[in-house]
């Protein structure tokens, strides 16, 4: 429903006037017999969020007459903003036709989103069933799969979904997410090399996502060619610039490991070119932020501080970035800690992907977690601009 769309667009930005284009939408709506239940429906949830009096005994009156044909079920699923309901209309709709092919879809990815995850397969194996397309709902099943943790079924069915199309970049990246999960970094390099190559690929995401395993393999060189290929690709300063910085860093370590002290000054020199680039022409005050951070000026655990409560993506990331930049300083048990507190998020995908991504963040600190414990970097002072 395009109202719910809007209306939820609007709540989550706080836009009054898209808030209100849905509901006059909704009152227009009402008009047509089919469509009057479940704009009635939604209307009252929308007073009950904005604790609207008489809310409770409207929302009341919507739910007491329960639909009696499945394309009203089913567009009282669509229409109402409670996860359970949506449920539990979708089951009604399927109930009342169990072979209806979009009354499986919305259930598949109701149930996937809730986190019940064998329900959800079991939906995608019906649609299957009923002749939909293998490749889509194999790496339905591939994506659900990885969300739960679930990494060799996730790789088992991303596999079958490539054979029934192997031009389609997808299943090559949730196999390569679900490979850097397990670990398993040759194998996530490979199959992140292979997205590109399919026609219709997602650029310059493949690449931006290879960098990590290719950085802690100490593939320095190709990773830093990738984090600059997401900045030419898109024309924008992201998170792959900051990543960048600390390739660089960490290549002069081992530079200087090696005892070639002049190559990694050079590799510091360059560090701290990329490093002013990024901080005159970064995108959004939270990367202002993290550079702040990274350079010093700003406390780790100030950055940490400013992140939203509830905000588990950013708090991520400000650990991961807090753990950075005391790494940057050689304090190292304070960097421990930073990349415990991001490990502890569990994040290892990106919950705002439409696909299941690898969440960068985490898989670095889990492995910044093992290298310290048990082989700290070298002292080398950080790049300055």
């Amino acid at each position: 429903m395009r109202a719910r769309t809007d209306y939820t667009t609007g709540h989550n930005a706080n836009d009054e006037l898209l808030i209100n284009t849905a509901i006059k939408d909704l009152h227009l709506a009402s008009d047509d017999p089919r469509a009057k239940p479940a704009c009635r429906l939604m209307l009252a949830e929308i007073a009950v969020e904005s604790n609207k009096t008489n809310a409770q005994a409207q929302l009341d009156a919507a739910l007491a007459e329960p639909p009696t044909t499945a394309d009203a079920a089913y567009l009282l699923s669509l229409a109402s903003l409670n996860a359970e309901r949506e449920i539990s209309f979708a089951e009604q709709a399927c109930a009342l036709d169990g072979d209806d092919p979009l009354v499986h879809s919305r259930l598949a990815l109701l149930y996937c989103r809730a986190g019940r995850v064998d329900e959800a397969l079991v939906h995608a194996d019906t649609l299957l069933a009923l002749g939909k397309s293998r490749c889509t709902w194999m790496e339905f099943k591939a994506g659900a799969c990885l969300r739960a943790g679930r990494y060799r079924d996730a790789i088992d069915y991303a596999n079958q979904a490539s054979a029934a199309n192997p031009t389609w970049d997808r299943p090559y990246l949730t196999c390569a997410a679900a490979y850097l999960c397990l670990r398993e970094y040759e194998k996530t390099i490979m199959y992140f090399s292979r997205a590109p190559d399919s026609p219709g690929a997602i650029f310059p995401w493949p690449r931006h996502h290879r960098a990590t395993p290719l950085w802690i393999l100490g593939r320095f060189d190709e990773a830093a060619a990738d984090y600059r290929a997401m900045r030419r690709d898109t024309g924008l300063v992201n998170h792959a610039d900051l990543r960048l910085y600390l390739v660089l860093v960490d290549q002069a370590r081992e530079l200087e490991r090696r005892g070639e002290s002049e190559l990694a000054q050079q590799k510091l020199r360059e560090a701290a070119q990329e490093a002013y680039g990024t901080q005159r022409v970064a995108a959004t005050p939270w990367l202002h932020e993290i550079i702040s951070c990274l350079q010093g000026q700003l406390a780790p655990e100030d950055l940490v501080d400013a992140v939203e409560e509830g905000n588990t993506e950013r708090l991520c990331e400000a650990c991961y970035y807090a753990g950075e930049a005391c790494l940057l300083y050689n304090r190292n048990e304070e960097a421990l800690q930073w990349y415990q507190r991001c490990v502890d998020t569990n994040l290892q995908i990106d919950p705002d992907c439409a696909h299941p991504d690898p969440m960068s963040e985490y898989h670095l600190a889990l492995w910044r977690l093992d290298a310290l414990s048990t082989n700290a970097p070298p002292s080398t002072q950080p790049a300055q601009p």
